[in-house]
């Protein structure tokens, strides 16, 4: 078996990182409120969860990681977003789900779906409060519905740089 060294000591006698590698630290971590089960019909989106925060350096990474609760639809498509107070956090990596539903008949009957997750970094530059969201909607035509047997939850942490 071959032994990992760092500055050539065995991992046994490294009793820190060598400088210049910086760990991080988690200044805060808040869990948001659910808003329990959420139903919509509606194009325009609807929070689910919120969490404020108040970052101690500007500098600060903040890290989301949000869960819709088993969304189920009758006969639309989902759409889930995180939110930086009002603006949208849209890039490809910071949506939790785009069109759960699409392809699916429209026979009437509710069609559950497990949890779904994501998480990503936001880097706000600001020591003021910010409020993160999740929000929802529908896509197309429909009804949609979350947390019907599944929590939504949003955890935000502060990574100070």
């Amino acid at each position: 078996m071959a032994l990992i060294k760092l500055n050539n000591q065995s991992i046994s006698a490294v009793s820190a990182l060598p400088s210049g590698i910086d760990t991080g630290k988690i200044a805060q971590a808040i869990e948001g409120s659910s808003a329990g089960v959420v139903s919509t019909s509606s194009d325009a989106y609807s929070v689910i969860n919120t969490v404020n925060i108040t970052p101690t350096a500007s500098s600060s990474k903040i890290i989301l990681i949000g869960t819709v609760g088993e969304p189920d639809q009758v006969d639309g498509r989902l759409e889930a977003r995180f939110f930086r107070d009002s603006t949208e956090l849209n890039d490809s990596e910071r949506k939790i789900c785009t069109e759960v539903g699409r392809g699916l008949s429209n026979t009437g009957a509710e069609t559950h779906r497990g949890n779904i997750s994501q998480h990503c970094i936001d880097v706000p530059n600001t020591t003021s409060q910010i409020t993160y969201t999740i929000k929802i909607k529908r896509t197309g035509s429909g009804t949609v519905r979350v947390g019907n047997g599944g929590s939504n939850t949003l955890l935000v942490m502060e990574l100070l740089a």
